[in-house]
C-alpha cells in the first residue's frame, strides 16, 4: 500500500495520537486486529496483511501512515 498522508485542524501531539486518529477517522480499507501505540496490524479486503506505522510529517498538523506487507 502507498504511504497515506493527511492533515488535521487540530494538533496531534504524539505518534500514538496519530495512530488513534487514523484508526478512528481516516481508515476505511483495513480491518485492524492489533494496535500497540504507533504500530498496528491490519488486513485488507483481499486478505493481505499489513504492518501500519504512524508518524508526523513535519509538524503537529500533518501526518503519515506507512505500510509494510507482512
Amino acid at each position: 500500500m502507498e504511504t497515506y498522508y493527511w492533515s488535521t485542524d487540530i494538533d496531534l501531539n504524539n505518534n500514538n495520537d496519530v495512530m488513534n486518529y487514523f484508526i478512528d477517522h481516516e481508515n476505511t480499507e483495513l480491518e485492524i486486529y492489533l494496535e500497540d501505540g504507533t504500530y498496528a496490524e491490519g488486513e485488507d479486503s483481499e486478505g493481505n496483511c499489513w504492518e501500519i506505522h504512524a508518524s508526523g510529517n513535519g509538524d503537529f498538523y500533518n501526518h503519515k501512515i506507512e505500510f509494510k506487507a507482512l
